[in-house]
């Protein structure tokens, strides 16, 4: 996935997110750490849970955003290699590109995202715009598509345009869509086991804590440090934050191929500051019981 990423045609379109999108998702987050801290201070939280509900509500509207757009990208790249296969088989009968297109735009529905970028397509034809600058006129954001455009408009400019080369385009376009799948899952796998090492290590010393606790009234409790106990607890909770955060950068690094992503570490802080949240009301009725 990481070759694949470094050799994508690098577009101002292909970001994700736009200048709205950050926004909304700013100002909601700014909203979810207020009414946190708000929260906080009226019910006097557990700081640990306070900060894992932080987490969250930074993390909760870029995960809704990121969905609603990645979603867009998903099933334009879905159906494109079908919208390709349309437009050869209309060339096959004789229709030019933009008639091609036209024809298309008009008769067929794949889905309401590549639907619209279809529908834009047709009415830049249509009006004459050169295909030269026929790419500029369509804001996607999705980088195969953007490719496909690219690459159609280039073999209609020099007058190479065919149905085979359409074919073939569009065995490139499954092809990468095949292994952008596996890639993901495999990948997935291993960013979901760097998220949640901190929780194992969490769960290792909760048990090591109660055992500890157990046998300190019995005959053995003379020869057991309840100070250093205390001491390793604390060391424990703070490795497990810094692998909460280690480990989440390099999630990201080895999913997309960039250590500037963040997401994963939000990610796995969150579930670190929940699970030590459980871990102090744990000790509570613990230590009352």
């Amino acid at each position: 996935y990481i070759v694949v990423d470094a050799m994508q045609p690098k577009h101002p379109s292909t970001q994700l997110f736009s200048s709205l999108d950050k926004v909304v998702i700013g100002a909601c987050s700014l909203m979810g750490v207020v009414v946190v801290s708000l929260l906080w201070r009226r019910f006097n939280l557990d700081p640990s849970l306070a900060m894992g509900l932080a987490f969250l509500a930074v993390l909760l509207p870029f995960l809704g955003v990121y969905m609603l757009r990645g979603s867009e990208v998903v099933n334009v790249e879905r159906d494109l290699p079908r919208f390709l296969r349309d437009v050869a088989e209309a060339l096959r009968v004789g229709y030019a590109f933009s008639q091609a297109v036209s024809r298309i735009a008009a008769s067929r529905r794949y889905n309401r995202f590549l639907d619209r970028y279809v529908s834009a397509l047709a009415v830049l034809l249509q009006l004459n715009i050169p295909v030269s600058k026929l790419q500029r006129g369509i804001n996607t954001r999705s980088w195969l598509f953007n490719y496909s455009l690219f690459i159609l408009c280039e073999l209609e400019y020099l007058g190479a345009l065919s149905p085979r080369e359409i074919e073939l385009l569009a065995k490139f376009i499954e092809s990468v869509e095949s292994s952008k799948r596996r890639a993901r899952s495999v990948l997935t796998f291993y960013s979901l086991l760097f998220i949640l090492a901190p929780i194992f290590v969490l769960i290792l010393a909760i048990l090591a804590q109660s055992m500890l606790s157990s046998v300190s009234v019995g005959n053995i409790a003379q020869f057991i440090n309840i100070g250093l106990v205390s001491q390793i607890t604390s060391y424990t909770k703070n490795l497990a934050v810094i692998l909460a955060f280690s480990l989440g950068i390099l999630a990201g690094k080895i999913r997309d191929g960039t250590g500037l992503n963040t997401l994963y570490a939000v990610i796995a802080l969150s579930i670190v500051c929940l699970a030590l949240a459980g871990w102090n009301q744990f000790s509570k009725v613990f230590s009352l019981g």
